[in-house]
């Protein structure tokens, strides 16, 4: 269970804090919820579904092994778009830090070589967001100096022949 002051990930709202546990009536259902709020938006997490919606950061250590993802030579997607959209959507879908540094490298790779679609580039804007939510907590580092080190991370990355 999470605890009153816990810094968390939200799946789609990305960095906050539990400031608090509530009970809420929705519809003709009473349950208990944590108050998560973000930079955003306040949020009513049920207490029962936590694990698909928010989670505790990574440790540093872990962090730093996932960012090696965005080192050497990735996976070639399928040319076709609506087949590279298939996987990309699918690795978004799971959302896990694992498949966004996938994402982002292997789309960095490609645009080496191509010119990368609209979805691709929103696919790709949208996992280095979430990649950036984890990389502020966890280095305790601003969003802009985190996303200039993503981007020196990023100009290392070869296309795939």
């Amino acid at each position: 269970m999470y605890e009153i002051g816990d810094r968390i990930i939200h799946r789609n709202y990305g960095p906050g804090t539990i400031t608090g546990i509530e009970e809420k009536m929705l519809g003709k259902k009473t349950g208990e919820y944590y108050v998560v709020q973000t930079a955003d938006v306040t949020l009513w997490v049920p207490v029962d579904a936590t694990e698909v919606s928010i989670r505790y950061p990574l440790d540093v250590t872990a962090f730093q092994e996932l960012l090696s993802l965005l080192e050497g030579m990735g996976e070639r997607l399928p040319d076709h778009h609506l087949e590279r959209g298939e996987v990309l959507m699918l690795r978004m879908k799971s959302r896990t830090l694992r498949d966004l540094c996938r994402i982002i490298h292997d789309l960095t790779s490609r645009s080496r070589r191509q010119t990368l679609t609209k979805n691709d580039n929103e696919i790709l804007s949208r996992a280095q967001d979430l990649l950036l939510n984890e990389w502020v907590i966890v280095l305790n580092t601003p969003r802009e100096i985190a996303r200039r080190e993503l981007t020196k991370l990023l100009q290392e990355i070869p296309g795939l022949p």
